[in-house]
C-alpha cells in the first residue's frame, strides 16, 4: 500500500492474479507489467508471455510500450544494489486489444500472443529509434 504496488505471484495462482489486475483496471488504475517474465542475464529483450495480451483484451484496456534504456546496466540480475547510471524512457502509441487483425486471429491464447507479440514489435522499433537519436547526437 506505501508503494502503490500490486505484486502479484505469476507462478502459484495465475488466475487469482489475472483477477487481481483486471479489478484494477476496471476500478481506473493503471498496470506497470513487465511482460519477459523475469529479468534478462545478458540485457536483451526476451519474448513477451501471453498474459500481457489476456489482461489487455479480456479487460478491454489499450496497452501504452515502453522502452527502458539502461535499466540491464544499473541492476543486472543477480545484483543486489543498483549502480549508477543513466535510465531513460520512451514511449510508444497505444495499442488497442480490439483492433480488427487481432480479432482476426485464432483462438484466445493466439490473440493474446499475437497482442504481446505486437507490444514487443513496438519496444523493438522504440530501442531502435533510441539508437538512432544516440548515434545522431553524437
Amino acid at each position: 500500500t506505501l508503494m502503490n504496488v500490486l505484486p502479484l505471484d505469476r507462478t502459484d495462482n495465475f488466475l487469482q492474479g489475472v483477477r487481481i489486475a483486471q479489478e484494477a483496471l476496471s476500478s481506473g488504475c493503471s498496470l506497470l507489467i513487465y511482460p519477459e517474465g523475469t529479468r534478462s542475464i545478458t540485457g536483451e529483450l526476451q519474448e513477451f508471455r501471453s498474459g500481457l495480451g489476456l489482461l489487455s483484451y479480456e479487460a478491454q484496456v489499450p496497452i501504452i510500450p515502453a522502452y527502458i534504456k539502461g535499466s540491464y546496466q544499473a541492476l543486472p540480475k543477480g545484483q543486489n544494489f543498483p549502480r549508477p547510471s543513466s535510465i531513460s524512457v520512451s514511449f510508444g502509441s497505444p495499442i488497442r486489444p480490439t483492433a480488427n487483425d487481432i480479432l482476426k486471429s485464432g483462438n484466445a491464447h493466439q490473440k493474446y500472443r499475437k497482442i504481446a507479440s505486437q507490444v514487443r514489435d513496438a519496444i523493438i522499433t522504440l530501442q531502435s529509434q533510441a539508437k538512432t537519436d544516440l548515434s545522431n547526437n553524437q
